[in-house]
């Protein structure tokens, strides 16, 4: 079965958001509910991109995030400010440089080998890494 978009009208505990439905970002019906990204064609960084859409999504009351098809997007969990245990993020696919720098309680979890400059200047937190990490790892 496959997951209903963002935009979708039936009660689902999943939503589905990518670079097309992306201006679609709406809040969850419940906390516990799980946006799922698909980073494929965001740009690597910028304001148009997938960090910044889960920032965004932070602020309208999502807590749960899961990203797929990134191609080294950077700064995955990063802007979401203080504060921010109960939020957890898993990331499939190359994602890119400074994921989860300067985190502040929340748990990302990288399902595949991870870039570099990962989880700097982390306050508190957790982060997994379900596979190889570049240099600089929570330096």
């Amino acid at each position: 079965m496959a997951c209903p978009a963002i935009t979708a009208k039936k009660s689902s505990s999943h939503r589905l958001i990518d670079w097309s439905t992306r201006e679609k970002l709406q809040p969850p019906e419940s906390a516990r509910n799980v946006l799922i990204i698909n980073a494929q064609k965001f740009p690597p960084e910028g304001d148009d991109c997938d960090a910044r859409l889960i920032c965004d999504a932070y602020e309208l009351g999502w807590r749960n995030f899961i990203g797929f098809g990134y191609r080294g997007q950077r700064f995955t969990g990063c802007g979401m400010g203080p504060d921010t245990a109960g939020v957890r993020i898993d990331v499939y696919g190359s994602s890119g440089d400074y994921l989860g720098s300067g985190i502040d309680g929340l748990e990302i979890r990288v399902h595949e080998n991870a870039q570099d400059q990962l989880g700097q200047i982390m306050k508190s937190g957790k982060m997994v890494i379900f596979g190889d990490a570049g240099q600089t790892f929570m330096y």
